[in-house]
């Protein structure tokens, strides 16, 4: 008797997670690890589980580096916007936790990041 594959993602975990890597890079990483859970219906833990397999990374630091990685491009594309204004742009409701995401992903701080761009 053939065993059953008793996990139901297992041939479309990696199209699962493509499609949700592609709906965060679209939303540049602006919405929570629960939020993407309920919108594809799939549990945290497997959600977690899943994306480390298959990016080596974790969902909550994907959604980190492409939240930066807006606020990069808007530094470098509307350089006198002040940083408080693209913090919120990027999905950020205070400047120090914009500062700490920005710092633990670049190595420095947006104001520095800002000033080796000019």
């Amino acid at each position: 008797m053939e065993k059953r594959n008793s996990n139901i993602y297992a041939d479309k975990k990696p199209v699962l997670i493509n499609s949700i890597v592609d709906y965060m890079d679209r939303i540049n990483g602006m919405t929570t690890v629960s939020k993407i859970c309920r919108l594809f219906n799939i549990a945290p833990r497997t959600l977690e589980r899943h994306f480390n397999e298959t990016m080596g990374i974790s969902p909550r630091k994907m959604l980190r580096i492409l939240r930066v990685r807006h606020a990069i491009r808007l530094i470098n594309e509307k350089p006198d916007i002040h940083l408080t204004q693209i913090s919120y742009l990027s999905g950020y409701y205070d400047q120090s936790h914009f500062i700490r995401d920005f710092r633990k992903t670049t190595g420095t701080t947006p104001g520095s990041f800002r000033v080796r761009m000019v």
